[in-house]
């Protein structure tokens, strides 16, 4: 796991790197080992911040992506969409494989540009082709 304060870029203002690590903490209370993934990706990760157009866009990869589950983060979601304009996709490890043909431009990214919050990186062994990419 990344140290936060290492792994997020010193362009975002320290209410997003607080409300990211608050969101991440959270999480992990919650759903503890449920937890496989959770990574940051998009222009946060990169380090771009723009004011009045950011959104904070993590992948959480769960073992279970019960309704249940989903019932129990649902508060802690709902206020980090508030706080830190959350954009949250939420997978578990299969839906993640057989995902590659209908997010292969998204996956891409993602495996090219993340920060590892918490959990393994399932996208280091992720395959993406080039005839995923011609579907799109």
């Amino acid at each position: 796991m990344i140290d936060l304060e290492i792994g997020l870029s010193d362009n975002l203002p320290d209410f997003l790197k607080t409300g990211i690590k608050v969101f991440s903490e959270s999480l992990k209370a919650e759903l503890g080992e449920n937890i496989s993934t959770l990574m940051l990706y998009g222009d946060l990760a990169q380090g771009i911040y723009a004011p009045h157009f950011f959104r904070s866009d993590l992948l959480l990869v769960v073992d279970s992506a019960s309704p249940e589950t989903l019932a129990r983060i649902a508060p802690i979601v709902r206020q980090a969409m508030k706080e830190i304009r959350l954009n949250l996709m939420i997978l578990t490890p299969e839906d993640l494989q057989c995902s590659c043909d209908v997010f292969p431009i998204k996956f891409l990214d993602m495996q090219q540009q993340h920060v590892l919050l918490h959990g393994q990186n399932l996208f280091s062994e992720l395959e993406i082709t080039d005839q995923h990419l011609r579907l799109r």
